[in-house]
């Protein structure tokens, strides 16, 4: 499916295992948005890509210590 990782994609991606984030799906850690069709998991392209800009973190940024 174009536009469309699947689980090991997606842990490539993320630099990760790919039972890291099979982990996070189960449970309900904080992880990128996915499709669930039938039995297989998809995660689109874009998702994964935000999910990544998302968790970025500036140390020059005040907030709670």
């Amino acid at each position: 499916m174009r536009g469309y990782l699947t689980t090991a994609q997606a842990a490539e991606r993320l630099g990760i295992r790919t039972n890291s984030l099979e982990r996070w799906r189960c449970y309900k850690r904080p992880s990128p948005p996915f499709t669930r069709i039938g039995s297989r998991i998809y995660y689109l392209e874009a998702d994964v890509t935000a999910w990544i800009a998302a968790q970025r973190v500036d140390p020059n940024e005040v907030g709670p210590a």
